[in-house]
């Protein structure tokens, strides 16, 4: 009957091996496959039991680490100490004609297990075979690989890659250097690694297989550019997060006054934003991507509507409203301004509405432009008398309506301010 850690022992009952202990303590770290052992690798962080060469003085430097040989079911792993550094050989000299790929390794004997008459933990150069195009030498049983060093053929200069795998404590976020170290491992649902090739954790879903692999955000596109452009799905997505904002309508415009009166527009509405979560297996390898411009500007008459900004057929947010003019006016006035946008595809957030304008004989002011979801409404205008003129504020970005003008008294025409433009989001997850 297995005995749990920790019991006092009475009358030497329980009593633990080492490989008793072994066995125990790979619950602390990264599954490596077999029911009693772990993933072997170093600790990560700083320095530990990193390779370098100086001259041909090759050194691993301190710190600690799992080896787990594997060599019987049963075996536990190894915790290994290395509290100083170590030099295990020097660098073998250089083939005359051809590259040698050489390897350090740290490696545990345990005479119990491999019969080697030696019970100890050390770092160990091993020298490769020097040919047109160099192998490593293999790593041994009960060893791990902590760099390897590409030797040139006299008299270049040798080179270090650092290959230390690491090991955290179980359900930790491992790094791993690249793709084919991340298949490698022995995955289980739920378990997190950090790819230091792409930047980015990934997490298995316990699928099997390279596609079982889901990523975090890897691919933002943001689309500005009014107009038609194309977005290409990149290999291996899983789901697609698609955000539209319309454009904002333009603020109305005012018109040429005359002394005793004034005249003004509303402010354009913000356009509606629209959101969606797409399963990437229903998109096609590529989807027409529209970012609906803003409002145009137009001096003494309405304002114009924002566009409509659209990923394909799936997600889509309409423009929001232009604002009207209020021709001349003397007895006190108002005006409403343009309509937020509300229609789309996904899930819609409304732009607000624009201000609405007031006037009279005297003086005059122009409605502010309504916010988006993504960008504030240009700020309303007014005059503090006659004559007076104050052309709309432009919308800011992304989808906020343009302002109102305002004339009061004698005056040119103005425009109103400018929709801003909207914008396309499309962020991919693997």
């Amino acid at each position: 009957m297995p005995d749990p850690l920790w019991i006092n022992a009475n009358a030497g009952s329980p009593a633990y091996t080492a490989a008793e202990l072994r066995q125990a303590m790979a619950l602390a770290l990264t599954y490596g496959g077999r029911a009693m052992g772990a993933r072997g690798g170093v600790r990560p962080g700083g320095t530990q039991l990193q390779v370098s060469l100086a001259g041909s003085t090759i050194t691993v430097q301190p710190g600690v680490a799992c080896v787990d040989p594997g060599l019987t079911t049963p075996q536990g792993p190894y915790w290994v100490a290395l509290p100083v550094a170590e030099t295990p050989g020097p660098l073998a000299a250089a083939d005359a004609t051809n590259p040698r790929k050489d390897i350090v390794i740290l490696r545990v004997y345990d005479n119990d297990e491999d019969s080697s008459g030696l019970r100890l933990a050390r770092s160990e150069y091993l020298v490769g075979v020097a040919a047109a195009s160099p192998s490593e030498p293999a790593v041994p049983a009960g060893a791990i690989r902590l760099g390897t060093i590409d030797v040139p053929a006299s008299p270049g200069a040798p080179a270090v890659t650092d290959r230390r795998p690491f090991v955290v404590g179980s359900g930790g976020i491992l790094p791993v250097r690249d793709q084919a170290e991340r298949d490698a491992l022995s995955a289980y649902a739920g378990l997190h690694v950090w790819r230091l090739d792409l930047g980015r954790v990934e997490v298995n879903d316990g699928t099997g297989g390279v596609g079982a692999w889901r990523g975090a955000a890897v691919s933002r596109q943001k689309f500005t550019a009014v107009g038609a452009a194309t977005w290409s799905k990149p290999l291996g997505a899983k789901s697609v997060l698609v955000q539209c904002q319309g454009g904002g309508g333009a603020g109305g415009g005012a018109t040429t006054n005359v002394a005793g009166s004034s005249n003004l527009g509303g402010g354009g509405g913000g356009g509606c934003y629209a959101e969606e979560l797409l399963d990437a297996a229903t998109l096609p390898a590529s989807v027409t991507v529209t970012v609906g411009g803003g409002g145009a500007a137009v001096s003494g008459a309405n304002g114009n509507a924002g566009a409509t900004s659209s990923f394909g057929a799936f997600v889509s947010a309409g423009g929001g409203g232009g604002g009207p003019m209020r021709g001349t006016g003397n007895a006190p006035f108002g005006i409403d301004g343009g309509a937020g946008g509300t229609t789309g595809t996904g899930t819609l957030f409304a732009g607000s509405a624009g201000e609405g304008g007031w006037g009279d004989a005297h003086l005059g002011y122009g409605g502010a432009g309504g916010t988006s979801h993504l960008g504030g409404g240009g700020k309303g205008t007014r005059t503090l008398g006659q004559p007076g003129t104050a052309a709309g504020v432009a919308g800011n970005n992304y989808g906020g309506g343009g302002s109102g003008g305002v004339t009061a008294g004698t005056g040119a025409a103005v425009a109103g301010g400018a929709g801003a433009p909207g914008i396309v989001i499309v962020t991919t997850y693997f």
